[in-house]
């Protein structure tokens, strides 16, 4: 098994996940914006394929779907209901990264994106422990954009 594949196993077992890294959205070159966002999204999928070898008979699956749109590429990541999303959005010569997620705590309208392509498995796992752990508070929690 992977590194990867023994936190699925851990966080399914309720071992506290840290949340990925964010960083406020900025502007980025075309080619850079792009680039960034397939090195992001091929991880994606080959974590969500370990993850979902993992969770094989236990009824989790994480789905993987790509969401692209007029002006952006994105893709979606779920777990029972819980849903991240990553996006590129073009628009002015540039491109800019977002990340919407359950568990943001971002302040209104400021605008976060994964800090790297590592933080890929900490968003996965986090979605992956949430859901397997309920909030029992009663809380709710707010989506960042």
């Amino acid at each position: 098994m992977t590194p990867f594949m023994v936190a699925v196993a851990e966080a399914y077992q309720g071992k506290p996940v840290e949340a990925p890294r964010t960083v406020q959205s900025r502007p980025r070159p075309t080619g850079v914006g792009t680039d960034r966002h397939v090195a992001v999204r091929s991880l994606a999928e080959q974590l969500v394929c370990e993850a979902n070898a993992v969770l094989a008979g236990s009824g989790e699956l994480v789905e993987l779907e790509d969401r692209p749109g007029v002006g952006e590429l994105a893709f979606s990541m779920r777990v029972r209901g819980r849903e991240a999303r990553i996006s590129t959005r073009y628009a002015d010569g540039v491109t800019r990264g977002r990340l919407w997620w359950p568990d943001a705590a971002t302040p209104r309208g400021e605008a976060r994106e994964l800090a790297g392509a590592e933080d890929v498995g900490n968003l996965i796992l986090r979605l992956l422990r949430v859901a397997a752990a309920p909030d029992v508070s009663g809380a709710t929690r707010q989506g960042g954009s």
